[in-house]
This record gives C-alpha cells, structure tokens and sequence, in this order.
C-alpha cells in the first residue's frame, strides 16, 4: 500500500495554481490545453470524480478539495483522440 514519505510536505494552493499556469502556458500543446479547459471535458471530469465518491484508485484517499484528484484517460490522448471523451472508458481518478 501506498505510504508517503515523512519528509513530503503538500504544496500550497497557490504554488499548485503558479505550477499549474505555467504548465499550461508554455509546456502543453495548444491543443490538448483548449480540450482541458472545454466546458466538455470539466463536466465530464466532474461527474467522474462524484461517480468514484471523491476517492483515488490508487491510494484509496478521498478529497473534495479542487484540485488533488485526477481524471486521467484510460487510452491516452496522443493514441487516439476520438475516444477522449469516452465515458466508460475514460476514467481513472488519482490523486496529485
């Protein structure tokens, strides 16, 4: 199981947020940063984080703080992006 390491201390909201914008704005392609940020996808993400009950796949931890869960694509993405919107088979919720 899953243990962090005693030394790890979580980053603050606003370190998450700075991290996050940077990411954004000069890492990620231009493309899949619109398909994040689409009225769509943040639905979708929403209803899949209520549907696991707040709770990582990994861990097991639960958070309703925005932000700490994850949904991620069961088929990435790169591979193919007609199913990136997949409902049964996107959903991987985890925590940061």
């Amino acid at each position: 199981m899953y243990r962090p390491k005693p030394e790890f201390e979580p980053k603050s909201s606003y370190e998450r947020k700075r991290q996050q914008r940077d990411y954004n704005a000069n890492r990620r392609d231009k493309e899949a940063n619109e398909f994040y940020h689409n009225k769509t996808w943040k639905h979708l993400s929403v209803g899949l984080k209520q549907q696991a009950i707040f709770t990582c796949e990994c861990c097991g931890r639960t958070s309703t703080t925005k932000g700490y869960l994850v949904v991620d694509h069961t088929i990435p993405r790169k591979i193919d992006k007609r199913k990136q919107l997949d409902k049964p088979a996107t959903a991987k919720v985890t925590e940061l």
